[in-house]
């Protein structure tokens, strides 16, 4: 059976520490998902002058790091939910 890790944020500054993050999780499974909030859950969470990169945007950051093999968009909790159905077996 394939492991599968997910991680989830807004990744609206990408630092080290995510990218250790994501090498990790590559490092103990077969494939990392990577779920991204939406640009209107990032400006509930942090507020109205977030994100500083749009959805687009950070998704492309995203799609550039190697140890990321999908990625998803979700906007409420049952949303993220749903798109976990995606990756059960």
């Amino acid at each position: 059976m394939e492991k599968i890790s997910l991680v989830t944020g807004c990744y609206d500054i990408v630092h080290i520490g995510h990218i250790e993050l994501f090498k990790f999780c590559k490092s103990i499974s077969d494939k990392v998902v990577v779920g991204l909030d939406s640009d209107e859950r990032v400006k509930e969470s942090k507020g109205r002058d977030r994100p500083y990169h749009t959805v687009n945007d950070r998704l492309k950051f995203l799609e550039a790091i190697r140890y990321i093999d999908d990625i998803f968009v979700f906007s409420s909790d049952e949303d993220l939910i749903q798109n976990l159905h995606l990756y059960s077996p």
